[in-house]
């Protein structure tokens, strides 16, 4: 069952230990960046842009998209490592912060324009 809209989205993300985002198509993945935002080490799918964001072994974990198998091995190694899951929380936070921010993204931004211009920031 789905639970619709919710505005205590960032409460219930400090809550969980792990992130899961089992998609088997994902354009970006604002969850898994909002989750490692949060400090949360996330196990993904291998889908689109979760490769993006998930740096396989450092920030969390992926999976190939459908295999249970996979999902639930990377989710009970986490689940019974604490110091993983702190370890990858810490670099997926840093991770998303250096590549994802307001001001990284924004810095991306002005260098296509500054390309394209033909000048140099």
């Amino acid at each position: 069952k789905l639970i619709g809209h919710r505005g205590d989205v960032d409460r219930l993300t400090a809550a969980c230990d792990v992130a899961v985002l089992p998609s088997i198509y994902e354009p970006f993945g604002m969850p898994a960046a909002e989750a490692g935002a949060a400090g949360k080490p996330i196990v993904a799918s291998k889908a689109g842009g979760l490769s993006e964001i998930v740096v396989d072994g450092v920030t969390g974990m992926l999976v190939p998209p459908g295999d249970d198998g996979a999902l639930a091995e990377a989710i009970a190694r986490l689940a019974g490592d604490e110091a993983l899951r702190l370890e990858m929380g810490r670099r997926a936070r840093g991770h998303v912060k250096a590549r994802f921010s307001l001001e990284a993204v924004a810095l991306k931004v002005l260098r296509v324009y500054a390309e394209a211009l033909g000048r140099k920031l």
